[in-house]
Formats: C-alpha cells, sequence, structure tokens
C-alpha cells in the first residue's frame, strides 16, 4: 500500500507528494518512526532540537494513520495501530 510522509515544522506542512510502498500500516509507522530518528539527528547536530517538529502519514486514500513526533517517539504501537488511534 502506498503511504505518504508529511513533515509538519513549526506549523509548515512539506507533504510527500510521491509517497512509499510499504506492506502494512505497522511497517509504515516503523518507517516514520525511524525518518523521525534520524531528523532528530541531523539536527542536533546542527545545533537545533526540533522539538515540535512531526511526521504525519496518510494512506493511499489520504486517510490520516499516524502522527510522530520528530524526537522519534514511537507513537504508533501495536495496540494504537490495531485501534486506529494513532
Amino acid at each position: 500500500m502506498l503511504y505518504r510522509l508529511h513533515l509538519r515544522c513549526d506549523g509548515e506542512m512539506f507533504p510527500d507528494a510521491q509517497g512509499m510502498d510499504l506492506p502494512d500500516l505497522e511497517a509504515a509507522c516503523f518507517h516514520a518512526t525511524k525518518i523521525a530518528q534520524d531528523i532528530m539527528g541531523e539536527e542536533a547536530r546542527n545545533g537545533r532540537l526540533p522539538l515540535t517538529w512531526s511526521i504525519e502519514m496518510e494512506d493511499e486514500f489520504w486517510r490520516d494513520r499516524c502522527r510522530n513526533s520528530v524526537p522519534g517517539r514511537d507513537d504508533c504501537s501495536l495496540a494504537n495501530l490495531q485501534s486506529n488511534r494513532c
């Protein structure tokens, strides 16, 4: 399934127009968490802590599926995925 991972920085949305084909929602949330951690590491190396940034994920039908803060906290636990609360 196609998932789009949008970056929200200081209130501004940077949309992912292409998206990425991933096997399922759990894999997509894992990928979003990894991206958040990578962004946090890069920004920290540059002397910034983007604590208000987030990755927002939509599926191929443009449904909101998940939101991860850029510090890389995994908000998409399996329990939340199964209940569609992430």
